[in-house]
């Protein structure tokens, strides 16, 4: 585990633009940290980083899962903040998605069942 403390929302998106630098098909970044940490913004970061417009990256609390086009291919912004149970993931194609050849960054990674 990397633990790297930014002091703003705009060094956080530009850490998020250096990690996206380094990533390579397949890549799964587990996302964990209280409410309001930055997660999403690191997020909007690599997304950017990989060629997605940052202006239409969002949350996925509610859609939980969003696809965006990147200069690698479509890229994946899970968000696991509203499950609960185990029976909660039967319902998601988090294994599909995670053997696709793509990135997925996922927020609240901590409540995955595996």
């Amino acid at each position: 585990m990397i633990k790297i403390k930014t002091q703003s929302e705009e060094e956080t998106g530009k850490l998020g633009n250096a990690i996206a630098k380094c990533l390579i098909p397949q890549a799964i970044l587990l996302l964990t940290g209280e409410l309001g940490t930055g997660k999403t913004v690191l997020a909007r970061g690599i997304f950017a980083g990989l060629g997605t417009d940052p202006l239409i990256v969002r949350s996925p609390s509610f859609t939980l899962i969003n696809e965006y086009p990147s200069d690698f291919g479509n890229v994946f912004h899970i968000d696991l903040y509203r499950l609960e149970k185990s029976s909660d993931f039967l319902s998601l194609p988090l294994e599909e998605i995670f053997l696709l050849n793509t990135i997925s960054v996922v927020e609240w990674a901590d409540r995955l069942p595996f």
